[in-house]
């Protein structure tokens, strides 16, 4: 396990590796096309660029050599946003974790989570929050199992439905 800064050459591997994850994540029944336009205008290379090139982004990697290639398994992106869900929530916010299915249980994410909080730490930050689906229980029971606590909810809108998130905080120390 390779944990490092994402670069440019990443982007397409990137929006791939988002795309499969939050399809996989929030189209159980099948898929909707206001879930596929969402997924297919977020998530694009020249996007994922962008974030890689803002100073403001902290975009980690995780990859495995295949096929003479380095591969990308997950990745975690944290940011400082101005605008916070809640007044409660520290100025770190964790805005992406996502691991491929495939390579769940593997301590991908913990290691990307780990590596994070490192950089926080150096950026001056001693806690972090992130906005999770409360009907992705799997990402809820990993969070509260990672020491998240959950300090209130927030609305994700897409088109004319409203889907309840979970806003949580992780205390890290300095």
């Amino acid at each position: 396990m390779a944990i490092r800064v994402a670069k440019q050459d990443d982007a397409g591997a990137l929006a791939a590796l988002s795309i499969e994850v939050w399809l996989h994540t929030y189209c159980r029944p099948g898929i909707p096309p206001v879930f596929a336009a969402y997924a297919q205008e977020t998530f694009t290379p020249d996007n994922m660029a962008a974030l890689i090139a803002d100073k403001d982004q902290h975009l980690l990697v995780d990859g495995v050599d295949y096929a003479g290639q380095e591969g990308l398994r997950g990745y975690l992106r944290w940011s400082c946003p101005s605008k916070r869900p809640l007044p409660a929530c520290p100025a770190a916010e964790i805005d992406t974790l996502y691991v491929r299915e495939r390579h769940k249980g593997q301590g991908i994410g913990t290691t990307l989570l780990e590596a994070s909080y490192a950089d926080m730490r150096k950026a001056g930050h001693d806690a972090a929050f992130l906005v999770v689906n409360a009907e992705n229980e799997e990402a809820v029971s990993y969070y509260l199992r990672k020491g998240f606590k959950t300090l209130g909810e927030s609305w994700f809108e897409i088109e004319d439905g409203r889907y309840l998130n979970f806003v949580m905080q992780k205390e890290f120390g300095i």
